[in-house]
């Protein structure tokens, strides 16, 4: 049985609160592994942090709708290797993407656990 910081936490909060709890979670750690590597000053904060924000919903949501880590693992280390390879592109466009994805996760998490509440009701 696979234990998970987020589904756990979603327990006694909502969706998007245990989001948040995760993402500031996430980037205490982050932050302290780049302090501790001497890598920290390279770090651009603001769009590290916006990254890392969009990222924990787009895990989230894998995770609720698969329940499978692994695809969460495979989808961080292509998120990694993309934002590598897509450094300088068009800000504003990069921004409204990360809302739409923000809120495709939103919705996808929400619909998922009202199925599942539905299910579980008629059951």
């Amino acid at each position: 049985m696979e234990i998970c910081f987020q589904p756990v936490l979603q327990e006694r909060c909502n969706y998007i609160t245990s989001t948040i709890i995760t993402f500031v979670a996430w980037e205490i750690w982050h932050f302290s592994y780049f302090y501790i590597e001497g890598t920290l000053p390279q770090v651009q904060a603001f769009e590290f942090s916006l990254g890392l924000f969009v990222n924990c919903f787009i895990l989230s949501a894998l995770f609720i709708k698969t329940k499978s880590l692994w695809i969460c693992v495979m989808t961080h280390s292509l998120i990694n290797v993309f934002s590598q390879l897509a450094i300088g592109g068009n800000q504003y466009v990069a921004y409204v993407c990360k809302i739409i994805i923000i809120v495709m996760a939103i919705v996808l998490s929400t619909s998922e656990q009202n199925k599942k509440e539905t299910d579980a009701s008629v059951h």
